[in-house]
């Protein structure tokens, strides 16, 4: 069975890399472990770098490396994609809708979020899985990509 393929939010990685030992971690080691497939597109995979590279977001050296190593994975081993030519669906933050967009580009399984804007619009919610995305929170992507 192929790996599942998902679009992760931007907050998410920010997230994980700036707490190490939190679920949002477990995002990017099951990435790392090859649970999943991280899907980009080169509009995401710029707010991964413009996010996470500001200065103003990087806490010390430690987290700098875990940063840079992580943006380096991602733009050598994260599958690229074109954004979807369609209209994605509405979202309240016109700047989220790369994330959409890219999700269905990409074919993706899943796009991961903790932003209420993906998370509590239920019309939002199903017309992406009526595009064969699942909008999902970090805590139930992990339990539905677990092995076996």
């Amino acid at each position: 069975m192929p790996s599942p393929r998902a679009a992760v939010n931007t907050s998410v990685i920010y997230m994980a890399l700036r707490e190490p030992s939190s679920i949002m971690a477990s995002i990017v080691e099951s990435w790392y472990d090859g649970d999943y497939l991280l899907v980009c597109t080169d509009e995401t995979l710029r707010e991964y770098y413009d996010t996470l590279l500001d200065p103003a977001n990087l806490l010390d050296r430690s987290h700098e490396i875990r940063v840079r190593e992580c943006l380096e994975l991602a733009a050598a081993f994260a599958e690229r994609a074109h954004p979807t030519t369609d209209n994605p669906p509405r979202i309240r933050d016109e700047h989220d809708r790369i994330w959409l967009a890219a999700a269905i580009g990409a074919k993706a399984d899943y796009l991961v979020a903790v932003d209420r804007d993906f998370l509590d619009d239920a019309d939002l919610i199903r017309e992406m899985r009526a595009l064969g995305v699942d909008v999902t929170r970090p805590g139930l992507f992990l339990r539905e990509i677990e092995p076996g």
